[in-house]
């Protein structure tokens, strides 16, 4: 009877050693899945504030108009925004911009457009200090979290949302976060407060909504060429 027991025992420990040293030997996966919509999400509270930081408010206070709009300041004396952001009649002295957190406040006159792709760049009448030059991701990952920042609504507030990138639709990568009219302009960033977009458009339907942003890759391409001044994809503003 005892050798049968031994016998067992030693079935059971070999089958054990056997299965430690195949989860062991098993190949590890090489790339890390994004975490799930409603997991627990790696946008810290530190990376809201980045993204903050480097995000403003616009807005058009002109005697016959007034709309909000949000943009990205790219450095000390340039904006970067949506093209349908700046009033027709392009007037500096009816664009003010608001630094974060508020307590600085300067004017802003139309540099370079592309109207076709949406953007523009603002150049400051005064230069600001104190905030980081953002980042630009490589490209926006399906699935990834980010964070939105934008004057939502025109309520001349910071405003962040989280969402995924939750997919492609013509020139514009799609996400769920919530976005609404005077976040045109404002960055999406990922984890690291990467810029992966820039919000552009969006779909509403009384009880869901899905915003379009358009990619970084177009937009440092833009700045590429805006650097270069090509006149067939981008247009200076001279004696505005």
């Amino acid at each position: 009877m005892k050798k049968l027991v031994y016998a067992v025992m030693g079935i059971s420990i070999g089958a054990t050693l056997a299965l430690v040293l195949l989860t062991y030997s098993m190949p590890k996966p090489k790339a890390k899945v994004p975490d799930a919509r409603y997991g627990p999400s790696p946008i810290t509270s530190d990376t809201v504030k980045m993204v903050q930081e480097y995000t403003v408010l616009i807005s058009n206070e002109s005697m016959n108009d007034r709309w909000r709009g949000t943009g990205i300041l790219l450095s000390s004396t340039t904006v970067m925004t949506c093209a349908h952001v700046i009033p027709e009649s392009k007037r500096a002295d009816t664009l003010w911009i608001y630094v974060y957190p508020g307590d600085k406040v300067v004017h802003g006159k139309l540099k370079f457009i592309n109207q076709p792709q949406d953007i523009a760049i603002l150049e400051l009448n005064t230069p600001v200090s104190g905030h980081r030059a953002p980042v630009f991701a490589k490209t926006a990952i399906l699935g990834e979290p980010i964070v939105s920042v934008g004057n939502i609504r025109g309520y001349m507030l910071w405003f962040a949302s989280y969402g995924i990138i939750s997919g492609e639709h013509d020139r514009w990568v799609l996400s769920d976060a919530m976005i609404r009219g005077g976040n045109s302009g404002g960055p999406w960033a990922n984890s690291k407060g990467e810029i992966v977009a820039m919000t552009d458009v969006g779909w509403e339907d009384g009880s869901s909504a899905i915003a379009g942003g358009i990619p970084t890759e177009k937009l440092q391409k833009f700045l590429v060429e805006a650097a270069k001044k090509k006149p067939s994809v981008v247009y200076e503003l001279t004696g505005e």
